[in-house]
C-alpha cells in the first residue's frame, strides 16, 4: 500500500480549469461519517482462489492493473505487458510479441480497458490506441492526438461508449488531468473535453478503475482524485452529471487545508502523504454498493474501508489492516456480485485473514511458487 501511495504521490498536481459539466444537485446522498464497525464476514460471504498458471515463457511481473470479464482475466504489469488468462487461470496469451518498434508494436503501455463493443482489449500507448483480441493479436491501431511539453495530454484509462468512441482519462501528470476526453478512434480525434476540476478537493488516488458499467445501461464515473461526487455519464449528450454526493467526517481533508501551499505540487504531495487528516484514496461502485478506502497518516493500521449500501444508506466500516497484516482486501475490480483482488501467493500466506478461513485454499496454494499470482474472488453478501 505504501509503495502505491508513493508512486501516485510523485505525480500529483492540481488543476484550476473551469468546470463545464452539469452541476445539478445529486439525486442520491450518503453520510459516510455515520458507520458501523464490522468484520470481513459481514461484507463477503465467500472467497474463491484462482491461481494464474505459469504456462508460457512469460508471466506477470508486478501486476499494475487487473480486469475480470465474463470470458477472461486480464492483467498488465510493470514491463508494459498485457497477460490474458482463462477464467480457470490457464494462460491464454501475452502481448510480448508486440513489444517493439515494428508496425502495430508499442514500447510503453499507459493502460488498458475491456472494450465490450469489440469483445477485446483496448490498450493505450503514448501515441496510439491498439485493439487486441484475447490472443493478443492486434485487430486495429489508431492514433491518439497526444500533446507533449508543458501543455502535455497523455491518456491512461477509459471506457468504450460506442463502436467508434471512448471516454479517456488523462494521466495525473497531464496539463489538465481532471477532465474526460471524448475520443473518436475512427477519426483519430478528441471531439470534446468534459471538465470536472472544480469538484476536485485533493489530488490523491490509488485506484486504476474509474468507470463502472451497470446492468441497467448506466455508466458511473469515480474520478481519479478525492471529490465529494460520483458522476453519471450521458452517452447521448456526451456529458456527465453529479449522481451521488458523499459527506465525510469533520476530520477529512479540505480545499482550505491545501490553499497554504499555493499549488506547489511537491509540498502538496508531501503534506497529503504525511497528513493525519482522513483522505479518501479509492472509490468503486456498482448498482448496490459504494466501496470507499480512506487513509490516515502512513500507518496501515489507520486505513479503513467503508462499504455503503446504496438502497438502505447503511455504512459498514472495516479496518484494512493492523499489527497482524491485512484484514480486508484492497479491491482491484468489481461487478454486481463479486469483488476481485490480485496478489502473489507469498502475500496471501503472510495475510491469511484474507482467505476468510477457507480450508480448501491450503491445497490450492501448496504447489504454487511464492511469486505466483492469485485471483481472489469475493462474493458480496
Amino acid at each position: 500500500m505504501k509503495s502505491q501511495l508513493t508512486l501516485y504521490l510523485s505525480a500529483l498536481l492540481l488543476s484550476s480549469c473551469s468546470s463545464n459539466h452539469d452541476s445539478a444537485h445529486p439525486i442520491e446522498q450518503h453520510d459516510l461519517s455515520v458507520t458501523t464497525d464490522v468484520s470481513i464476514d459481514s461484507i463477503f460471504s465467500d472467497v474463491e482462489v484462482t491461481p494464474l498458471r505459469f504456462e508460457r515463457d512469460t508471466y506477470p511481473s508486478t501486476v499494475f492493473n487487473g480486469r475480470v470479464t465474463d470470458d477472461v482475466i486480464i492483467v498488465s504489469d510493470d514491463h508494459s505487458l498485457i497477460h490474458v488468462f482463462a477464467k480457470d487461470g490457464h494462460y491464454i496469451s501475452c502481448s510480448d510479441k508486440h513489444l517493439g518498434l515494428g508496425p502495430n508494436d508499442y514500447t510503453v503501455l499507459m493502460g488498458f480497458f475491456y472494450n465490450n463493443y469489440c469483445n477485446g482489449i483496448q490498450a493505450l500507448t503514448p501515441n496510439n490506441c491498439l485493439f487486441f483480441d484475447y490472443n493478443c493479436n492486434v485487430q486495429n491501431s489508431r492514433k491518439i492526438p497526444t500533446v507533449v511539453g508543458k501543455d502535455g495530454m497523455i491518456y491512461d484509462n477509459g471506457i468504450a461508449i460506442s463502436s467508434t468512441q471512448s471516454l479517456l482519462t488523462p494521466t495525473i501528470v497531464s496539463n489538465k488531468p481532471y477532465q474526460l476526453a471524448l475520443y473518436d478512434h475512427a477519426a483519430e480525434k478528441i471531439l470534446k473535453n468534459i471538465d470536472y476540476s472544480n469538484d476536485v478537493i485533493a489530488p490523491m488516488n490509488i485506484q486504476n478503475k474509474y468507470f463502472f458499467a451497470l446492468p441497467n445501461g448506466e455508466i458511473l464515473f469515480c474520478p481519479p482524485a478525492f471529490s465529494n461526487y460520483i458522476y453519471q455519464i450521458n452517452t447521448q449528450t456526451n456529458s456527465i452529471s453529479r449522481l451521488i454526493e458523499l459527506k465525510y467526517s469533520d476530520n477529512t481533508i479540505s480545499k482550505n487545508d491545501l490553499e497554504k501551499f499555493n499549488s506547489d505540487r511537491a509540498e502538496i504531495g508531501q503534506y497529503l502523504f504525511q497528513s493525519n487528516k482522513e483522505i479518501p484514496i479509492s472509490q468503486l461502485v456498482n448498482s448496490r454498493k459504494i466501496i470507499t478506502t480512506i487513509k490516515i497518516g502512513q500507518q496501515l493500521s489507520n486505513f479503513y474501508c467503508i462499504v455503503t449500501d446504496r438502497k438502505s444508506g447503511k455504512n459498514l466500516k472495516i479496518k484494512i489492516g493492523g499489527d497482524e497484516g491485512y484484514s480486508f482486501p484492497v479491491i482491484n475490480d468489481l461487478d454486481e456480485e463479486y469483488a476481485y483482488v490480485f496478489h502473489r501467493k507469498e502475500f496471501i500466506t503472510q495475510n491469511p485473514q484474507l482467505l476468510m478461513g477457507k480450508a480448501a485454499a491450503d491445497s490450492i496454494l501448496a504447489p504454487l511458487d511464492p511469486d505466483d499470482y492469485l485471483l481472489l474472488t469475493y462474493k458480496f453478501r
